[in-house]
C-alpha cells in the first residue's frame, strides 16, 4: 500500500464563512504536511485532513484531502470524497499510472 494524497475539484453554489483571500500566491501545507500553493484571490478553509481552496467567484472549490494509506487510486478517491462531500462517490473515469515525482 502507498500513501496517497487525493485532490477533488468540484463546482458548488454553497458558500460558507471564509477568511480574507490572499493577495498573492501563498505556500501552504495540509495537516499531514503535503505542500501546496494557495492561488492569488482564493480563500482557504478546512479542518483536520481536509483543506478547501475557494475560487474568488465562490463557484469552484479545490479540496485537498489527506487520506493516508490506500490500496490504490480508486480507494483513495473514494476515501477523499467521503471525507469531503459525505455522500456517494461519483464514478472514477480515468486512472493513469505515473511514477513518483519531486521526491
Amino acid at each position: 500500500m502507498r500513501r496517497i494524497f487525493a485532490t477533488i475539484i468540484a463546482a458548488t453554489l454553497a458558500t460558507s464563512a471564509l477568511a480574507a483571500p490572499v493577495a498573492s500566491d501563498t505556500p501552504g501545507k495540509t495537516a499531514a504536511g503535503t505542500a501546496f500553493t494557495q492561488p492569488t484571490g482564493f480563500d482557504r478553509t478546512g479542518t483536520g485532513a481536509l483543506t478547501e481552496l475557494i475560487a474568488p467567484e465562490t463557484d469552484a472549490r479545490v479540496a485537498l484531502v489527506d487520506v493516508g494509506t490506500a490500496a490504490d487510486a480508486t480507494a483513495a478517491v473514494k476515501q477523499a470524497w467521503a471525507q469531503w462531500a459525505g455522500h456517494d462517490v461519483p464514478p472514477l473515469h480515468v486512472v493513469a499510472p505515473s511514477t513518483p515525482r519531486f521526491g
